[in-house]
């Protein structure tokens, strides 16, 4: 029984870390339905819910967010801009929206508007790991490297087995000449995912070095 708990407690950890409170949130309600003395989903559970109260009335519809995230895959960043901040005149606390915002300001090379909005997007939601992974891969396309690392390394301590997140700190310590803190965090990156293309080209890559 308490494997069960730990298995729902984890499955719930996941859905935080993806930013995704609502499912996060039944999961804990359904174990405390059952156990409800359980400290671990009562602490978090009220953390949920004042991220939720704050965010509840904050998100655009849904229609409107799929043809941002359809702009954004088209790689028609203005038109995401542009659709995106007429949305945010009424929606400034959206997660979601900032991190598209940010998305598309980065396509579009205004990387201080971009980190802008993925730092407001932090400031909504701390326990999603993507704006300070998308953080450090900004930084590090700037070559500010040691500003990667440390959002790197807070997104790492969020969601641990994230093989993107690994495979983006194997490289950039590879590019910082540390090569066995690289194969480090790649290898780790493969474990996760053995067909992990990324991970398994920038292998080969710092073997040659």
């Amino acid at each position: 029984m308490a494997q069960l708990i730990e298995n729902i407690l984890k499955k719930a950890d996941q859905h935080i870390k993806a930013g995704e409170l609502s499912q996060a949130a039944s999961l804990y309600k359904n174990i405390l339905h059952k156990y409800p003395e359980n400290k671990r989903a009562n602490l978090i559970l009220k953390k949920i819910k004042n991220i939720q109260q704050k965010t509840f009335f904050n998100d655009p519809p849904k229609n409107f967010i799929d043809e941002l995230i359809k702009y954004h895959r088209l790689g028609f960043y203005k038109d995401l801009i542009n659709k995106s901040l007429k949305l945010y005149k009424h929606y400034p606390e959206s997660y979601t929206l900032n991190n598209l915002i940010a998305a598309g300001y980065t396509g579009l090379k205004q990387f201080n508007k971009a980190i802008n909005h993925y730092e407001k997007a932090i400031n909504i939601n701390k326990y999603a790991s993507n704006s300070y992974l998308n953080l450090g891969n900004l930084y590090s396309d700037l070559k500010k490297f040691k500003i990667a690392e440390k959002y790197y390394n807070k997104a790492l301590s969020i969601d641990p087995k994230n093989a993107i997140l690994l495979n983006n700190l194997g490289l950039y310590y590879s590019e910082n000449n540390k090569m066995i803190k690289s194969l480090r965090f790649l290898k780790k990156a493969l474990l996760l995912n053995s067909n992990y293309e990324d991970a398994l080209i920038n292998i080969a890559n710092t073997y040659k070095y």
